[in-house]
């Protein structure tokens, strides 16, 4: 049965075959996504909100972060969908402009661009 050891960072590194292999890899740069929210407010105005994340595996949970999600990206975006989905629809459309620091969760930025063209209406 094979199991985790321990992490090979950059640089050379020697596995000895057939006792250890590689698995995967696992970037520790400082990765970003960008996520476009549509979402009616209080009053009926639909607006696009940008929600840029940035993340970074730290070296200590290497185990956890490649274990535990299939798919990380998918698993943020699912989040801030949630997040901003239902932080939204409870403000007018000037107070989602006012609330910008609010709705930003711990380290992620919020950008809110102006209504559409348009001003979809909700009725």
């Amino acid at each position: 049965m094979l199991h985790f050891l321990f992490p090979f960072l950059a640089g050379l590194s020697c596995i000895v075959y057939p006792y250890e292999s590689l698995v995967g890899r696992i970037s520790f740069r400082v990765q970003k996504i960008d996520v476009r929210v549509e979402t009616k407010t209080l009053d009926n105005v639909f607006i696009t909100a940008i929600v840029s994340v940035q993340y970074q595996v730290q070296k200590v949970n290497v185990y956890d972060a490649f274990y535990s999600l299939t798919n990380p990206r998918q698993q943020i975006t699912a989040h801030i969908y949630d997040v901003m989905r239902s932080e939204l629809p409870n403000l007018e459309l000037d107070a989602v402009f006012d609330a910008k620091e609010e709705l930003a969760v711990v380290n992620f930025y919020v950008s809110l661009s102006d209504p559409d063209k348009k001003r979809k209406s909700g009725r």
